[in-house]
């Protein structure tokens, strides 16, 4: 297990190619050198998987301690479970479906919210052509794609926290006016 964790048990991660595809957060150290950054130890790879392993926890509680409207209670916690596949050392294309999936909720909640109708139809857009397979575009377009998309799921469950606790705020704030 602890090999799962910090990627040692994906050797492909220490080739030139993998870690260009590679959708997960801790997988961004990775990619670091494709964009002007330093080359990190691989080693950096569990610290970044550790830091972000604690955020999730942190979201959890979070979560737990503020809730959302009850009708969106699913769509937060797949958020909870889609932030804990992205902790995945080495995730490719098919990591993109949770962000699909999160959007495509979120985009029926907000459907009458022009605003936010347009900004979650644009991440959408972003992840779901990915879902068909693998580009075939050089290795330093493909990582700053992947790293876009990892950024556009990441934004998406945001924004789908932030539509939930406005929500559960909204008859609040009605039941207090009256």
């Amino acid at each position: 297990m602890p090999r799962l964790l910090s990627g040692e048990a994906f050797p492909m991660l220490r080739m030139a190619g993998p870690p260009d595809v590679n959708l997960s957060v801790p997988g961004l150290v990775l990619k670091l050198h494709r964009f002007g950054g330093p080359h990190l130890p691989f080693e950096s790879l569990k610290i970044a998987g550790w830091l972000f392993s604690a955020f999730i926890v942190w979201a959890a509680a979070r979560l737990a301690l503020r809730p959302v409207a009850p009708r969106l209670e699913p769509l937060a916690w797949l958020v909870i479970l889609g932030l804990a596949t992205l902790r995945s050392p080495f995730l490719i294309g098919y990591g993109v479906f949770q962000g699909v999936w999160v959007a495509s909720i979120l985009l029926a909640v907000c459907w009458s919210d022009g605003r936010r109708r347009w900004i979650v139809l644009a991440l959408w857009a972003s992840l779901l052509w990915t879902t068909a397979g693998p580009p075939t575009l050089p290795p330093a377009v493909i990582a700053g794609i992947t790293t876009l998309q990892t950024a556009a799921i990441l934004a998406l469950f945001v924004l789908a926290i932030r539509v939930g606790r406005a929500a559960a705020a909204a008859p609040a704030t009605v039941a207090a006016a009256s």
